[in-house]
């Protein structure tokens, strides 16, 4: 800006040009703040969160963040028309609740880990409840696994 401001005095550019440049800078001003924030914002909530265990899909930190357990790469932006957009990070996440079962943190760290782990009192879209086993799917973030408890309860 000082240099510009000098060429101006020295004739070397034209007053309106450089005024034209100031305004357009000054206008950048408050969006790249905005961005900047929020980008800080995220960095700082995901880094200080507590890990659950590895990604299955790349193998970093899986972090809580509010309703969803998902990877720490993850970046997400809202859109103008109100839904969010990944714009980095592999995607994966699963939500804390799954069909009306609140998923603990303990739950979590069983999956991350490998395991299998079996609850009661899922309810289905119909308002009825089950009991099911969750395991981690790297597509779908978390997935029933009724095994052969399904087909023993057809039969019945």
């Amino acid at each position: 800006m000082e240099r510009r401001l000098s060429e101006v005095e020295h004739s070397q550019a034209a007053a309106s040009q450089v005024e034209t440049e100031f305004r357009d800078l000054a206008a950048r001003i408050p969006a790249d703040a905005q961005t900047a924030v929020r980008q800080d914002h995220v960095q700082t909530k995901t880094r200080n969160a507590e890990s659950f265990g590895d990604c299955p899909r790349c193998g970093k930190p899986v972090v809580k963040t509010g309703k969803v357990f998902q990877c720490s790469t993850n970046r997400r932006e809202k859109q103008p028309d109100g839904t969010w957009n990944t714009t980095e990070g592999c995607g994966w996440r699963a939500w804390t609740t799954i069909a009306g079962k609140t998923i603990t943190d303990m739950t979590m760290r069983r999956l991350l880990d490998g395991r299998k782990v079996s609850l009661k009192g899922f309810t289905s879209r119909k308002g009825s409840t089950f009991d099911a086993a969750l395991l981690i799917d790297k597509d779908k973030g978390i997935a029933f696994d009724f095994g052969n408890n399904n087909k023993e309860r057809k039969k019945k």
